[in-house]
């Protein structure tokens, strides 16, 4: 019984943040598809897209090219299940995101592998053990000259989801699995130091826990922490400062949020003030950036890059504040903004013109993701659009995907 209701807590703290969960394609001939015609080796081993017309396909097409047939999902132990998971193609699709939760919610609503393993009660015990016996080629991730991209082929991306996913279900460990969390994390940590242990990446875990509860709990502090605690007493000095600019005015307060540094304030434009971040210090390196850019020109090739990763601005900011890719705002959302007399409600679900703002909502309304239309089109297979993608760039897509990855219903602002 505590197994099953460790297994319930575990998959609620994911789909609490999910639209509609939707299975993978059931149908019979993805036993014949891309997966199966080619022979590819257990655990998505031999996936190349480059063998594909991958760039032609649309993203539901492409999680449906790599759905496995529910049937076989279903038969998996949770160490296969687990296996299946960390070698997915699309887990660097985790960068789509600037918050864990929604990255789990994401994998699990387009992915039946996915889901079935995050409902396992088993979970969190196989992917500790997986976390412990996973080998990571640090060294890898400085090297420029790999033909593929150094996150995926090292190993790194694997335990970036490990953390994320980990940071999620916290909650739901026992004593001794934190005990043992803490003890791999000391170990992986150990091996980065002098090579990768700068990168913001290299700390998600405890990021992750400190936007959840708003403090790293005792018992799951390692030395990882040190660099961490060490930034947030050099900058405590700093937090009086204060700043403004045109249209932000500063409270003074300097907080440390989602792996970065911001001043809180407010932000007026339309006739209204809403509260918003502007950017201080603290970002990806160049190495994280490059990284980055290229899993997301190998998985990705459809969607055209704009610009490079940040943590200085989000989707919202670049819809509705400043549309550059010098802009340092972070605004948790645009609400106030789309009431605002300059801006008309057109509908939802429908056609849009460039120029146009649209808001991505999930099935219970909130609102996820802000994008501006830089093609006119009649429905979400053919409007065309901008935004910056997460942690990610700015990427140019067909709305289609981004409401894949981002929610179920779109409303369109002129």
């Amino acid at each position: 019984m505590k197994a099953l209701k460790r297994g319930i807590i575990v998959a609620f703290c994911i789909f609490m943040y999910l639209g509609v969960n939707v299975k993978a394609t059931t149908t019979e001939d993805l036993y014949s598809s891309y997966n199966f015609q080619k022979g590819i080796s257990l655990y998505y081993d031999s996936f190349d897209p480059n063998e594909l017309n991958w760039e032609a396909l649309t993203l539901r097409e492409q999680v449906e090219t790599l759905s496995l047939p529910v049937e076989m999902v279903e038969t998996l132990s949770t160490e296969e299940l687990a296996k299946w998971a960390l070698n997915y193609p699309l887990l660097a699709d985790l960068f789509l995101f600037d918050n864990a939760k929604e990255a789990m919610s994401y994998f699990s609503r387009t992915s039946y592998l996915f889901q079935t393993l995050f409902e396992r009660t088993d979970n969190i015990s196989v992917l500790l053990n997986a976390y412990d016996e996973l080998q990571v080629d640090y060294e890898a991730l400085l090297k420029s000259e790999s033909s593929k991209p150094a996150f995926t082929e090292s190993g790194y991306i694997k335990e970036l989801f490990l953390q994320s996913y980990f940071s999620v279900a916290y909650e739901s460990l026992t004593p001794d699995e934190i005990l043992t969390l803490r003890q791999v994390l000391e170990e992986k940590h150990e091996e980065k130091v002098g090579i990768c242990d700068d990168f913001v990446t290299a700390t998600i875990f405890y990021d992750e826990l400190l936007e959840n509860y708003g403090f790293i709990p005792n018992d799951i502090v390692t030395s990882a922490c040190n660099k961490y605690y060490l930034r947030n007493q050099k900058k405590s000095i700093e937090k009086q400062i204060g700043t403004k600019s045109d249209g932000f005015t500063s409270s003074g307060q300097l907080i440390y949020y989602n792996a970065a540094y911001y001043y809180v304030g407010s932000y007026s434009k339309y006739g209204v003030s809403v509260g918003c971040y502007k950017h201080f210090s603290g970002d990806y390196d160049a190495t994280e950036i490059q990284n980055m850019k290229y899993v997301m020109t190998l998985y990705h090739p459809s969607w055209t890059w704009q610009s490079n990763p940040t943590k200085k601005y989000n989707c919202h900011s670049y819809a509705w504040i400043d549309a550059s890719f010098s802009n340092d705002y972070w605004l948790n959302s645009p609400y106030s903004f789309t009431l605002s007399n300059a801006w008309s409600y057109i509908g939802e679900n429908c056609a849009a013109n460039v120029g146009d703002r649209i808001i991505i909502s999930d099935a219970y309304g909130t609102i996820k993701h802000s994008l501006i239309v830089n093609q006119t089109g009649n429905d979400c297979n053919s409007i065309n659009t901008i935004s910056k993608m997460g942690d990610n760039g700015v990427y140019s897509a067909i709305l289609a995907d981004v409401i894949l990855v981002y929610g179920t219903d779109y409303k369109v602002y002129r």
